[in-house]
């Protein structure tokens, strides 16, 4: 696989939001309504162990979600909770508009659009069992369009790159289940027949993005409007172990509609980058991180998906790169910026 790729993998990898898939342990609320804070790093790079005292990762448990009310919000306060209608079809269309800049060693690339990301998913509630539905969901469409705006060959190399990745895409689909908090879990992935052992991986972290987007996390206590709850994550599964923490507010609420907003912030848990996408003969670590996404999110609490919503994730990271040979040891700085669009047909 051409170097020139790793940085595109390392991009689907940071793609992955707040609402990651797993089953949440739920704790009451203390009286101060004080939140979980995560630790202080100059860099954004936490020390060997660190957060396992918060979240601690296992084969058994590989994600795992605290979930804490923080503030009920003003009275009068009601369950918020979804309720599917199973058989149902539903569709979500989803939209990623992304830009990157690079600096390495003594050359900085300037700002690039990537191609634009359009994705339509559908998803059917088949069957429930108790209070959970099983999910199935198809990937219905998926295309990238170049934005060749600067007169220049680079947004059309990119897009050649990322075009074997996508057919791969075709045909992929997911099986979970899902807890009327929002919460996915039993993930099941069918991925598209014999898909190439170098891209397999990078379809991995990319489904995962699209799935991570689809439903939104809730506190088990009665709220109103201006309540607030964090869901703190920890997400070793996409190249780069991340512990974040996502601050949730009820905006706003009108019988099953209802309108929520986010905002987080996310650390690195592991400085190695872990993935079966890097290229043969390479390794890095993270020696510096910083990210944030804020996003609002218009629910019908009757769907799976959101009726709208939209969020920006920013992320500026700087890789410590090891290439074939002893001497190839070199950093990458990658900033990215990514707009999430949600939309029903």
């Amino acid at each position: 696989m051409p170097r020139a790729r790793l940085p595109l993998l390392l991009l689907l990898a940071l793609s992955a939001s707040a609402c990651r898939t797993a089953q949440p342990q739920q704790m009451a609320p203390s009286s101060s309504h004080e939140g979980i804070a995560l630790p202080s790093t100059p860099n954004g790079v936490l020390q060997a162990g660190e957060a396992d005292k918060l979240l601690p990762i296992s084969q058994e448990n590989a994600l795992k979600q605290v979930v804490k009310l923080l503030d009920a919000g003003a009275q009068p306060r009601s369950d918020i909770s979804y309720t599917l209608a199973t058989g149902r079809t539903e569709q979500l269309r989803m939209s990623f508009n992304m830009t990157r800049s690079l600096r390495h060693a003594e050359h900085t690339a300037p700002q690039l659009k990537l191609p634009s990301l359009e994705v339509l998913l559908d998803l059917t509630p088949l069957e429930q069992t108790g209070a959970e539905w099983k999910i199935k969901a198809r990937l219905a469409h998926l295309d990238a369009k170049g934005d060749n705006t600067n007169g220049s060959l680079e947004d059309e190399k990119i897009e050649n790159e990322v075009d074997p990745d996508l057919a791969q895409m075709k045909g992929l689909s997911v099986s979970f289940v899902m807890s009327p908090k929002g919460y996915i879990s039993q993930v099941e992935y069918a991925l598209p027949e014999d898909p190439d052992p170098e891209d397999e991986a990078t379809l991995h972290d990319l489904a995962e993005t699209l799935w991570a987007e689809v439903t939104t996390p809730l506190p088990d206590e009665p709220i109103g409007i201006g309540a607030t709850w964090q869901v703190l994550t920890r997400t070793p599964g996409s190249g780069m172990d991340l512990l974040q923490s996502a601050t949730y507010r009820l905006e706003s609420r009108n019988g099953d509609k209802v309108k929520v907003s986010m905002e987080l912030e996310e650390l690195v848990a592991n400085p190695e980058v872990t993935t079966e996408a890097m290229p043969e003969g390479y390794s890095a670590t993270v020696k510096s991180f910083k990210s944030s996404e804020t996003g609002t999110w218009n629910l019908d609490m009757r769907a799976i998906t959101p009726e709208q919503g939209e969020a920006l994730q920013k992320t500026a990271v700087t890789f410590g790169e090891q290439g074939e040979g002893a001497d190839a040891a070199d950093e990458l700085q990658v900033d990215t910026e990514v707009r999430i669009g949600l939309a029903r047909p």
